[in-house]
């Protein structure tokens, strides 16, 4: 009641009323399949039973649709697949012969095709599940390989380097053959001596010398000869009084003697300009301890000397550091007033190796790589900045030092492992 006749036609124009059938009806005609929606189930092993029985996994449509035409009790299976008693089913009459055809059909032999499509279907849903689960997964353990992969990497590169240098030697490019390469000098070295540190004579004392020193305190004094090719012999010396206060970082040869620079940031003097029957005296320096926070340590460090005519309070001692924790920059301090008070900092180039070396010549600084590669850098002046390329001859060393001898001579102190053994040996090199 209450349907307008429109409506009614409209909705019976295709179906008649003898095609629509309730689930509440006492009979079904034999041809006509209640219909129930299936029910996704997962599952790796989907057996199907040969009797034509529903599978393992429970499917309730498959029994349903398998049973409706034998029992005909249509009332128990639409309340058992539908759950409600108003619902409608209509049977399209373009369907109508696939329906009966299936509906003749034996039924363990459509309840197993039924079965096996489902089975299918469940599978490809599976094999879907467990592609996105994995993805899940994958993305769950992207912080953790994060976190792994960066403690490898602080872990690395954080260990002090051995005296055998624990990074591989840079490789120099060869030059053109027609270049003027580099010059070694000859110097007999003494055995198991690895140098780290390379100190220029003052122009004060007229001589032209070097100290080598390597980070433990033990040294040698090398006259620089006019000609590399000209022998000469290094004096070996140990320094006493180095190794209570800590690895060398750092030294620098004044008109007063050595004045060293230790990894803890303690400054010890060594007073003259040789050594006495191989063993050089040194003692506390009467500055103040570098501003060094506790727990961090040198890499590298340069002194230089206030000048003799030197009246004015900005004209005291100056010291270029590299801390461990900061090797990107080299902090300059100067001593004013018995304090160390911040002058600046001077960038450190990239690829220095374990740890660049410093040294200064007059008011600029020199920051020697492990390449070879010495950048100078002007510190009181507004100078522009000059390189000094890598001595290449093909030849692979580990560069340590450098400094400028009396006559304006760049000298290098390299390593250079030998062709037969293992042990790394000194080289003093300069170029034309």
């Amino acid at each position: 009641p209450g349907e307008p006749p429109w409506i009614r036609d409209t909705k019976y124009r295709h179906f008649t009323p003898a095609m629509v059938h309730l689930s509440t009806e006492a009979g079904l005609p034999g041809k006509y399949r209640l219909f129930s929606a299936s029910k996704a189930r997962y599952s790796d092993a989907v057996p199907v039973a040969a009797t034509g029985a529903s599978s393992a996994l429970g499917h309730e449509a498959v029994a349903s649709h398998a049973a409706a035409p034998a029992s005909g009790d249509a009332a128990s299976l639409g309340a058992v697949d539908h759950g409600t008693d108003n619902s409608t089913h209509a049977e399209d009459p373009s369907l109508g012969a696939d329906t009966a055809t299936h509906a003749e059909e034996d039924p363990s032999t459509a309840a197993a095709d039924h079965g096996a499509a489902d089975d299918s279907t469940a599978a490809g849903a599976h094999r879907r599940l467990a592609k996105d689960g994995a993805f899940e997964e994958f993305l769950k353990l992207m912080p953790r390989l994060g976190n792994l992969v960066d403690k490898a990497i602080a872990a690395s590169p954080s260990k002090e380097p051995s005296a055998f240098a624990k990074e591989s030697p840079q490789p120099v490019p060869h030059p053109n053959f027609m270049a003027n390469g580099p010059k070694v000098h000859s110097v007999t070295w003494p055995a198991l001596f690895e140098p780290k540190h390379l100190l220029c004579a003052p122009k004060s004392i007229g001589q032209n010398k070097v100290v080598a020193l390597s980070p433990r305190g033990v040294g040698a004094i090398v006259p620089v000869a006019e000609h590399h090719d000209d022998q000469v012999q290094a004096e070996i010396f140990s320094l006493d009084g180095l190794n209570e206060a800590g690895k060398l970082a750092g030294a620098a040869w004044t008109r007063r003697g050595l004045h060293l620079v230790t990894s803890v940031g303690k400054m010890l003097q060594c007073d003259g300009h040789s050594h006495i029957d191989g063993r050089w005296a040194c003692q506390a320096a009467e500055h103040a301890p570098l501003p060094i926070s506790a727990g961090n340590e040198l890499l590298a460090a340069a002194f230089k000397e206030f000048p003799e005519d030197a009246n004015a309070a900005s004209q005291g001692p100056l010291v270029a550091l590299v801390l461990k924790n900061f090797p990107k920059f080299a902090a300059l301090y100067r001593s004013i007033d018995g304090a160390w008070h911040p002058e600046g900092e001077v960038h450190v180039p990239p690829h220095s190796g374990s740890r660049p070396g410093l040294s200064f010549d007059g008011d600029d600084l020199l920051i020697t790589l492990n390449g070879g590669e010495v950048h100078r850098r002007p510190i009181a002046r507004g100078e522009a900045r000059q390189f000094h390329a890598s001595p290449a001859d093909g030849t692979t060393r580990e560069f340590c030092s450098a400094c400028v001898a009396g006559q304006g001579t760049l000298l290098r102190l390299a390593l250079r492992k030998g062709p037969s053994s293992a042990l790394w040996k000194p080289e003093l090199i300069t170029m034309p």
